[in-house]
């Protein structure tokens, strides 16, 4: 129980770290950097942190085996490299919102792999919880107006796969973490999904853009918050040895902080339905939780 508690604990600081991504990347897309420049640079940045904080804290962690790196280059080319672009792509294709709103079907694309390839099982409150997780972040993010304008079949299907990339970085640590580090893993990630995206930027002009400190501070808050520390508490809350189908669900809070800052620091404006969207995110982080505390109770109680 305790450990379960401290695995969504962990999941939602990794959520509050990711969510500050839109404030870094807005700034760095306003000097003029492209979105396949700012998924570079985040993760060139965080190889380069992480690699130092390891050679400091315990040289072995930079170690890996044939295995390893055979894991960790589907890891970063699959969940870092190509969830990337798909992503963008898929917001230039359809628009920042639409891309969104698929990149959080995430959770259903976790649910599934939990019960497929770890055999969790899929409870009447887990299934609840995943489908008033995606119900709350689609209301949250559109506050009642869909866009539909615009969407092509390939800009939905790659809105898909970026979910679906998103999706797989649980499954993947789930499975290294019974042998890696996961400083290991994450570093490792980070190099192999930078050399993907590498072809499809400009890396010998980026750093001919970063000429402002609003540049140079964003790029560092991209590259420690939104790269590093969110990977490592995401990945310290997987190893804890929490369901995959919760942490789906609890993931989804990262779309509260992100929706937070942006109404202090971007002047976004809010409206009851996103806010009835984010309840129901919370409502669904809550549900999935209640059969743990349930079962601890009647535990307690011998029945």
């Amino acid at each position: 129980m305790k450990s379960q508690k401290m695995g969504a604990f962990y999941i939602v600081l990794a959520g509050l770290s990711w969510s500050t991504t839109g404030i870094f990347a807005k700034n760095l897309m306003a000097s003029g950097i492209s979105s396949q420049e700012v998924a570079l640079l985040r993760l060139t940045l965080g190889t380069i942190i992480l690699f130092c904080i390891l050679m400091l804290q315990n040289r072995a962690y930079v170690k890996i085996d044939r295995k390893g790196l055979v894991l960790t280059f589907f890891m970063g080319t699959i969940t870092q490299g190509l969830f990337n672009l798909c992503f963008f792509s898929s917001v230039d294709a359809i628009g920042v919102m639409n891309a969104t709103i698929l990149l959080y079907l995430a959770p259903l694309f976790i649910t599934g792999f939990s019960v497929l390839l770890f055999k969790e099982k899929l409870t009447a409150l887990k299934k609840w919880g995943v489908f008033i997780s995606v119900v709350g972040s689609t209301l949250a993010l559109t506050g009642g107006r869909l866009d539909l304008d615009g969407l092509t079949f390939t800009g939905i299907l790659l809105g898909v796969l970026s979910g679906l990339g998103y999706s797989l970085v649980s499954v993947f640590s789930k499975f290294g973490l019974k042998k890696y580090m996961p400083q290991t893993m994450i570093l490792y990630s980070f190099l192999f999904g930078a050399l993907l995206i590498a072809p499809f930027s400009s890396p010998h002009l980026i750093l001919q853009k970063l000429n402002s400190p609003i540049v140079v501070l964003s790029t560092m808050g991209l590259g420690i918050f939104s790269a590093s520390v969110a990977y490592l508490l995401y990945f310290a809350g997987i190893n804890t040895g929490i369901e995959l189908s919760k942490v789906g669900v609890i993931s989804t809070i990262e779309l509260i902080f992100a929706i937070i800052f942006s109404v202090i620091f971007a002047g976004e404006m809010i409206n009851g339905i996103k806010i009835f969207g984010i309840l129901l995110i919370l409502c669904a982080i809550v549900l999935i939780n209640l059969k743990t505390q349930a079962k601890a109770q009647s535990n307690l109680t011998g029945v």
